[in-house]
């Protein structure tokens, strides 16, 4: 293939990636409550003076860091004129599904280096590129970004506003950009500073992912990169003074955020009051998740392991950590599936470029093989795709859409208000409240979202209230 070959696949592969992530949006289902309580609702009550909060904002166990980018970006909406919270809450989510495609440049660059490892260690003749060739590795990259573009699981998570997304998308990037220095003498300082700026705001954005972090330096000290490892460590630097200093504005301390969530979660263990899991809960959620495409992705990352190495062990090093705490969520582990995907990817390239130089029969069934496992994993990605932990339906929020939508409305009862989109998908300035059976006679209430068929309908419409909206199993009755 030659180099403009690689380029209009990857162009292609980008625009699938982002047609199947316009699609998620759109189609998303099963909804996490802390997408919008961790956030976005922290955005759109300082930017409205209304809405829900959550512990974490009342203890100061977050930082502000992540609400303030949402916030940024739905000032300026609103600035333009997008004042309904739902759209803006809508344009979020579409924001960070296509923001994920950094997994497909990452992807590329992460397999290909992957694949001109193992060449290397398979021959002592080195790999002559003339101009207008294809880049070395590049089996591997193609098939890593393709994967990453389509893998359901990655594409299904993209547009949820959680603080994992980010997160690995800072860390994955600055590994790939990590391998792809030890394959050369000279490296700027920028560059290495930059990566020491992602790794730390991936820490800064999700504490839990810390560990993953640790990867691209030991990969440097390995290949006695001594002094890049500092600079590296001063890139580090920025984003935590960055958001030391916004915990010192909003809590009152330096990393007050961070000493709050260590003290709530490592120090004294009160994350298992949400729920706890057995240490083998991740493994069973990702044998649930793709149990044939973990098969396939894990065989050949191992085999490869003195090539895949930075990669194996951020994917298996991630989920064998946060195994060892008691509450368990399997988005906390979403990192490990592009991990894996780029290392396995890398492996299979090798395998594809070391058929490029044999007979023209070994190539193509070489080449169809990997088409069809890469084929097999998507395909099973998608099969096992429904469900999840802690979710709820779609559903509720559009019906908090409708009730916020009526211009009548005064007050809104909710049977759960934490399962809910909070105020932000409400959009309106008025009371709503946990469903109780003696607010049904205050006029003040005009409208109530429940579960179809629930005793909280039966006493909404005893009390004088008529549905006006119904899908999925959610109802909204409003007052006549």
């Amino acid at each position: 293939m030659t180099d403009r070959g690689v380029r209009r696949a990857l162009i292609l592969i980008f625009v699938l990636g982002a047609v199947a992530r316009v699609v998620a949006w759109r189609l998303v289902g099963g909804l996490h409550p802390d997408e919008f309580f961790q956030t976005l609702e922290p955005a759109w009550w300082r930017l409205n003076g209304v809405g829900l909060t959550s512990w974490e904002w009342r203890d100061g166990v977050r930082s502000w860091g992540l609400p303030a980018y949402n916030g940024g970006w739905m000032a300026l909406m609103m600035s333009l004129g997008v004042r309904r919270g739902d759209v803006l809450g809508s344009i979020m989510q579409l924001h960070w599904a296509l923001v994920s495609l950094v997994l497909v440049a990452a992807g590329y660059r992460g397999g290909a280096f992957v694949t001109r490892r193992i060449q290397a260690r398979a021959t002592t003749t080195p790999v002559i590129v003339r101009a207008g060739d294809a880049p070395a590795g590049w089996q591997g990259g193609l098939l890593a970004a393709a994967l990453c573009a389509l893998f359901p699981i990655i594409v299904w998570f993209s547009p949820h506003t959680l603080s994992e997304l980010p997160s690995m998308l800072c860390l994955v990037l600055a590994l790939t950009l990590t391998t792809e220095m030890t394959e050369k003498d000279a490296v700027s300082r920028k560059r290495v500073v930059l990566v020491g700026f992602l790794l730390s705001l991936g820490v800064c954005i999700r504490i839990a992912n810390a560990p993953l972090a640790l990867v691209a330096p030991i990969v440097l000290l390995v290949r006695r990169r001594f002094a890049h490892v500092g600079w590296m460590t001063l890139g580090g630097a920025a984003p935590i003074l960055i958001f030391g200093v916004i915990d010192l504005v909003t809590w009152g301390k330096f990393l007050g955020s961070f000493v709050g969530y260590l003290d709530f979660n490592l120090i004294r263990g009160r994350a298992a009051e949400f729920g706890s899991a057995p240490w083998y809960g991740y493994v069973a959620d990702l044998w649930h998740r793709a149990p044939i495409a973990l098969v396939l992705l894990v065989a050949p990352l191992l085999i490869r392991w003195r090539a895949t190495w930075p990669f194996a062990v951020s994917a298996i090093g991630l989920v064998a950590i946060l195994s060892t705490q008691p509450h368990k969520e399997e988005r906390f582990v979403i990192a490990f599936w592009p991990f894996v995907i780029i290392g396995a990817a890398g492996a299979a390239g090798a395998w594809l470029a070391d058929a490029t130089t044999r007979s023209r029969l070994r190539w193509r069934v070489t080449r169809a093989v990997c088409a069809i496992a890469a084929s097999i994993a998507v395909l099973d990605g998608a099969l096992h795709l429904a469900g999840g932990d802690n979710t709820f339906a779609r559903a509720k929020l559009d019906g908090q859409v409708v009730a916020g939508g009526d211009a009548n409305v005064t007050g809104l009862l909710v049977d759960n208000t934490f399962y809910t989109g909070g105020s932000l998908w409400f959009g309106r300035a008025v009371p709503q409240l946990e469903f109780e059976a003696s607010l049904l006679g205050n006029s003040m209430i005009s409208h109530a979202l429940v579960v179809e068929g629930s005793d909280n309908e039966r006493l909404a419409l005893d009390a004088g209230f008529s549905p006006i909206f119904a899908r999925d199993h959610f109802v909204v009755l409003r007052r006549r």
